[in-house]
């Protein structure tokens, strides 16, 4: 077991009083110890191997601060290897939030799980067992999955879900059984919904099943319109980042209604109503059915049409000068990223397409996220953290 791991479950010994301090500790758990733990959080770990020593946990937070920063950061977890977890068998409620390491988890073991909620997670790209499961809450948004496993097996597994929500680049999968899932959706016997992280707002914007299956077809249509058979990836791409920047006009009236309102001193019913509106406009729904958009909105319609073609392309959030944030995007071709920025671009004279990381730092400010994704993490903030954890 970790020094790290051990350290968490030093801690929650502590807060449940089966322990008074961390003082005269000598590094070792009786087994009832690890059995009175039925709940564990994880924000500064290097490793889970040992964590299935704790037989009754039921339920398990896996959060790190976020990485789509500027400056300084929080805690984050370092973990490799996320097998172990498959082995916690009573455990009902799984959160993972901002893990940017875990690319494979396996559930399939896990029969008594009701609760799966997995955000930001942009390397995650396949679970296994996700649509035998009997789960009664799930989200799952921002990350890079594009199978839900089963479609049929999750949306009768799913259907007393009281909260469902699967990232829009799920609904390929999940509309190879379309028939199924607008019947039981009309029969009130599903509650999916389709959702995408919009970051202007941070929050997860969601459509029904109709709304999603609206905005299925213009992609496909588009596709369709686009010719991109026998074209290379580098190709495809700029056909259609093309296309998005001659077809969407950005929104300036709706980002100064944004900008010039404060929603904070308004009822709770219509900052509601004027929040999801403003969300509208940077989402690839808002793109698709309106053509109205701001950044994020020309970099999520990019991303769905590119995920359509099989190719990974991420959110990169910047900043201008001014302080102001912005979305750009990142489109992997031929296992190499290149930069792009829609929102500034004009399709008569494409400039900001295929850009390196050097040039697009000659542009904006990149988040921490992007120093992580290319281990260029800078001393005094994550760089230090990870020579502590590692000493």
């Amino acid at each position: 077991m970790s020094y790290t791991l051990k350290l968490s479950i030093l801690n929650e010994l502590i807060k449940m009083g089966k322990l008074n301090s961390v003082f005269g500790f000598d590094g070792n758990f009786t087994q009832e110890q690890l059995d009175s733990i039925t709940s564990l959080q994880l924000t500064d770990c290097d490793s889970i191997d040992g964590i299935s020593l704790l037989r009754n946990l039921q339920t398990l937070k896996i959060i790190s601060s976020k990485l789509e920063s500027f400056g300084s950061i929080g805690p984050i977890n370092k973990i490799a290897n996320f097998s172990e977890i498959n082995k916690l068998i009573n455990l009902k409620r799984l959160y993972i939030a901002n893990d940017y390491n875990i690319r494979f988890l396996d559930i399939s073991n896990l029969s008594n799980l009701e609760t799966l909620k997995i955000f930001n997670a942009p390397n995650l790209s396949w679970i296994k067992g996700l649509s035998q499961l009997n789960l009664s809450e799930v989200v799952i948004c921002d990350c890079s999955l594009s199978s839900i496993g089963n479609a049929k097996d999750y949306i009768i597994n799913t259907s007393l879900a009281a909260n469902n929500i699967i990232d829009i680049n799920l609904a390929s999968s999940l509309l190879q059984d379309k028939k199924l899932l607008t019947k039981k959706y009309d029969a009130g016997l599903t509650n999916i919904r389709f959702g995408e992280h919009v970051y202007a707002n941070d929050e997860i914007y969601t459509i029904n099943v109709y709304q999603m299956l609206e905005m299925h077809k213009i992609a496909m249509d588009i596709i369709r319109r686009l010719k991109l058979d026998g074209l290379s990836d580098l190709e495809k791409a700029f056909r259609i980042y093309v296309y998005a920047i001659g077809t969407l006009k950005y929104d300036t009236e709706g980002l100064n209604y944004r900008n010039n309102n404060d929603l904070d001193n308004i009822s709770k019913d219509k900052r509601e109503y004027f929040s999801r509106r403003m969300m509208i406009i940077n989402s690839a729904f808002g793109a698709f059915t309106q053509r109205k958009v701001v950044c994020d909105g020309y970099v999520n319609m990019i991303k769905y049409l590119l995920s359509l073609c099989g190719i990974s392309s991420k959110t990169v959030i910047c900043q201008k000068e001014n302080g102001q944030l912005h979305s750009a995007l990142k489109i992997q071709i031929d296992g190499k990223w290149c930069y792009c920025d829609p929102e500034q671009d004009s399709y008569k004279k494409v400039r900001y397409f295929n850009l390196s990381k050097d040039e697009m730092e000659k542009l904006y400010t990149l988040s921490m996220k992007e120093q992580f994704d290319n281990g260029e993490m800078k001393e005094g903030t994550y760089g230090q953290y990870y020579k502590r954890l590692h000493r």
